[in-house]
């Protein structure tokens, strides 16, 4: 599993410095949609002691607010947990002994994969559709319809 920094040249580098499939993933689907990070964030539902040392634990960045919060699945764990950002990092480790990812990381790692306008349009990720073996975000799909629609009424 490859977790060498982001350059921050652009997205590719980003996505190619975050390791997107972990080794031991049991769900595909998920380790194919979102990026991977760590984090050692005590969670009181799963029985950690709120401000002590957590497990380093291995877990999906499903969102972020753009601002301070991320919403992350736990490997290992059920439900969905939402994590200060400065607690989410590129390699196992703890607070102050690993980098965490910055805010401009995280922008560019949450983008969608939008093969038309290449995410420039901010498309969420997990949220594309697949249209004609094409995977399109909201907005292009949406711009598509109208064209046709418009193509159709023409005729």
């Amino acid at each position: 599993m490859s977790t060498s920094d982001a350059s921050l040249g652009g997205f590719d580098d980003a996505v190619s410095a975050c390791p997107l499939v972990p080794e031991d993933s049991d769900n595909d689907e998920l380790a194919k949609r979102y990026p991977v990070g760590f984090t050692d964030y005590p969670f009181s539902e799963i029985g950690d002691i709120p401000y002590e040392n957590a497990p380093i634990r291995l877990c999906w960045i499903i969102d972020w607010d753009r601002n301070k919060y991320a919403t992350i699945l736990l490997v290992g764990h059920v439900g969905i947990f939402s994590v200060k950002s400065g607690y989410l990092y590129k390699k196992p480790g703890r607070l102050g002994q690993v980098k965490s990812y910055t805010n401009k990381e995280l922008d560019l790692l949450m983008k969608d994969r939008c093969e038309l306008c290449h995410r420039e349009k901010g498309g969420a990720l997990g949220n594309e559709n697949v249209v004609g073996g094409v995977v399109v975000c909201d907005y292009c799909h949406a711009a598509a319809i109208v064209t046709a629609e418009a193509a159709e009424w023409l005729i």
